[in-house]
């Protein structure tokens, strides 16, 4: 007799767990339908027009040639400006093992 009232208490602890799961599942469910109507309302609408400006867009100044990075320079700096002056003769490099 004592085994049939062990596997009873076995059977309600299990019946306990099921309402307890679906208990918590209906909470869950009534929570999350709940939480929208607490947000404020929102109307769609149109953004606000953009108004011209009658100033001219700012530029930056020119940086120096001293200040440019390779190969961002200015036209202006690619030329000497110094007149009758011969370019100068630079260092080629290859990736060619043969010498020539």
């Amino acid at each position: 007799m004592a085994s049939i009232i062990g596997a009873d208490r076995g059977d309600n602890m299990f019946i306990y767990k099921a309402l307890s799961a679906v208990a918590a599942a209906a909470f869950g469910a009534a929570l999350v339908l709940a939480i929208p109507g607490f947000s404020p309302e929102v109307e769609a609408r149109t953004p606000a027009p953009v108004v011209k400006n009658d100033r001219l867009d700012i530029k930056p100044a020119a940086p120096t040639c001293a200040e440019q990075a390779w190969p961002y320079y200015d036209a202006g700096c690619l030329r000497s400006d110094r007149p009758n002056t011969q370019p100068r003769t630079v260092r080629i490099v290859t990736t060619d093992r043969v010498a020539r």
